[in-house]
């Protein structure tokens, strides 16, 4: 059963880390998003 439930933390973690991750572009890929006006 423990094993379970450090498999559900990891799974959390993960989630949680892709969600931060696909909020952050511009600071995962150097703010190109963000310098791009003209």
């Amino acid at each position: 059963m423990r094993a379970l439930a450090v498999y559900g933390v990891i799974l959390t973690l993960a989630a949680f880390l892709l969600g931060w991750w696909t909020t952050q572009p511009a600071q995962t890929y150097g703010g190109s998003e963000w310098n791009n006006d003209g």
